[in-house]
């Protein structure tokens, strides 16, 4: 069987858990989504084929950029 997986990273926003960053294989293949507060998101693909390393890489990525992701996302939206 596959290693399938999904790390995501969600802020609280007015009592709402949302999205912001994930990284998955929802499409058979490793990827990140960086999504915005609108609900559109921009697909990269992480570059590795070993889901195993894909996953400790998604989840590092997270660790370290979780900040700067939530940046990104505040700086997106519409006020």
């Amino acid at each position: 069987m596959d290693l399938l997986f999904n790390v995501q990273y969600e802020i609280l926003l007015e009592n709402k858990w949302m999205p912001v960053v994930r990284s998955d294989t929802a499409h058979s293949y490793a990827h990140k989504d960086l999504i915005n507060p609108d609900g559109t998101k921009e697909k990269i693909f992480i570059g590795v084929v070993d889901l195993n390393e894909a996953l400790t890489l998604a989840d590092k990525d997270i660790n370290e950029n979780w900040e700067r992701y939530k940046e990104r996302y505040f700086r997106r939206m519409k006020i």
